[in-house]
């Protein structure tokens, strides 16, 4: 069966996976590729498990690697600019068009699949940067409690009790906001507020306020390269008045 043929919508409809198509080696082949005689490098591919047709782009990058590029799969709906479907579906002539597009780029030593992973990486890090800054301190305590471990043991009832209630009482106007907004500033200001009820209750806050605000600082690190996402780490790492050991 050939292999080559002007591709055009109507001419595409009809291809069919060839049957008992297979490679060099004689293994049965997943998919097989139709070539299009006057655009090197734009092919069809079919599925030998499925009606599945998608057009795409194999050409190398200036002065890099041979890629194969996905431009769109036939029959797929297309939505225009104004939010409506259009009355005829992804074909030939959109893969075409989209194809010289992917072709200039390769010319110009653009490659489409590293610019793509590069901006899937943009985006995973911008949405772990607003998952962190949108991280409240309720959500902080709630994932130490369940996290840390003290001897590789969980923390005790009693424990995480006190933790819960103490912050309830002297911090509750923190819980629900994000702990990125915390500033060295606003916990001397805390710190102050709670010494004037008790010394220490003040000492008390000052050790759970930078064990939770380190805890949150950990959560949000980046594995490979430590920073921190949230939090100075002068914030961290400066010791607030009366810190001491942090309870067990």
């Amino acid at each position: 069966m050939k292999s080559r043929l002007k591709l055009t919508t109507t001419a595409v409809d009809k291809l069919r996976f060839p049957e008992g198509a297979v490679s060099k080696t004689g293994t049965p082949l997943a998919h097989f590729v139709f070539w299009d005689t006057e655009l090197k490098g734009l092919g069809i591919r079919l599925s030998a498990s499925s009606p599945t047709k998608t057009y795409l782009m194999q050409r190398r990058v200036k002065g890099g690697p041979q890629r194969n590029i996905s431009i769109g799969r036939h029959g797929d709906p297309v939505l225009l600019p104004d939010g409506k479907l259009r009355s005829y579906p992804f074909g030939a002539d959109d893969a075409r068009t989209l194809a010289m597009t992917t072709l200039a780029q390769l010319r110009s030593g653009v490659d489409p699949v590293a610019e793509e992973q590069r901006k899937r990486k943009e985006a995973e890090r911008q949405a772990e940067q607003d998952k962190a800054l949108s991280t409240s301190l309720r959500e902080v305590m709630t994932h130490y409690f369940e996290h840390h471990r003290v001897r590789n043991r969980p923390l005790r009832p009693k424990t995480k009790l006190d933790y819960r209630l103490f912050m309830e009482r002297h911090f509750a106007d923190w819980l629900d906001k994000p702990v990125a907004g915390i500033t060295r500033g606003m916990c001397l200001d805390k710190i102050t507020e709670v010494e004037k009820r008790s010394s220490v209750q003040m000492h008390k806050a000052s050790v759970y306020l930078r064990l939770f605000l380190n805890h949150a600082a950990e959560m949000h690190a980046d594995q490979k390269t430590g920073e921190y996402t949230i939090l100075a780490r002068q914030l961290r790492l400066s010791p607030i008045p009366a810190l001491g050991a942090t309870a067990m």
